[in-house]
């Protein structure tokens, strides 16, 4: 679960909820609804507490289907290219083993030269 998530990352991460709502601009008492699962946090929420922890939305969402089609429209809106955007609904689509798998790959590809330059 999501809030599940935030939550253990947070804490691993030895943050308040106080704290984490200050890196990321959310109020505490909302936080700790998303925690306890009392509020589904919004796409453009989990993006900002994602970026916070310092962490992949994957690695706070378990279910992406609980999100609308509008919602992903959100990712354009941010400014995401559609090449980005087709590697991202793909991305989405895998499981966790998959999504590792995808990371590792990605990252092999920026350490070679002739991907980057």
């Amino acid at each position: 679960m999501t809030g599940d998530n935030i939550k253990r990352i947070r804490i691993e991460q030895k943050l308040t909820q106080k704290k984490l709502g200050e890196l990321c601009g959310i109020d505490e008492a909302n936080l700790r609804k998303y925690e306890n699962g009392r509020l589904k946090p919004s796409l453009n929420t989990i993006r900002k507490i994602a970026s916070s922890l310092n962490v992949y939305l994957s690695d706070l969402i378990d279910d992406w289907s609980s999100y609308s089609s509008e919602e992903y429209a959100k990712d354009l809106e941010n400014g995401l290219p559609l090449d980005e955007l087709g590697m991202l609904q793909d991305y989405r689509i895998l499981n966790d083993n998959g999504k590792n798998e995808a990371r590792k790959r990605v990252n092999e590809l920026t350490e070679i030269k002739k991907y980057t330059e």
